[in-house]
């Protein structure tokens, strides 16, 4: 359901605002990821070997952090590295296994989509000044906080 005028708008409980604002939020996302040709699950595997670079990651590592079967992550892993995001290599430690790492076009798609993240957030809030734009985040904080009491 979209509602495009005031009065539909004012009637919504604010759970279901919640719910048209997370679902039109995912729809766009992944309209986006299609766009680009990756999917979420690829995504969180660049996100960690992002945020792992300090150590030699091992597909056992990734499938358990992104939490998918380890079949699932061959075929990730194998998709982004057709791709040229990641690196799949024999470990020149334990030849038994392969390291995963992210390349620079990995990270260069990543800050690219931090940055249209960014630039999404920053026109969902344009509507709103400086003050109410923290207000709005203070808020929806004490809603985070308070989601399992009921």
């Amino acid at each position: 359901m979209e509602c495009n005028n005031d009065k539909d708008l004012s009637k919504m409980p604010v759970a279901y605002k919640f719910k048209v604002i997370s679902d039109q939020f995912a729809a766009k996302l992944n309209y986006r990821r299609e766009q680009d040709d990756i999917t979420f699950s690829q995504m969180a595997i660049l996100f960690y070997l992002s945020k792992n670079i300090d150590h030699d990651v091992s597909l056992k590592e990734l499938s358990e952090a992104v939490h998918v079967k380890h079949p699932t992550a061959i075929g990730l892993i194998k998709r982004l590295e057709e791709k040229g995001m990641v690196l799949n290599v024999v470990s020149e430690v334990n030849r038994k296994f392969r390291v995963i790492s992210i390349t620079d076009k990995g990270k260069d798609y990543l800050e690219f989509t931090r940055k249209r993240h960014d630039d999404m957030n920053k026109s969902l809030l344009s509507p709103l000044d400086p003050t109410q734009q923290q207000q709005l985040s203070k808020m929806l904080d004490l809603i985070l906080e308070n989601i399992d009491s009921f």
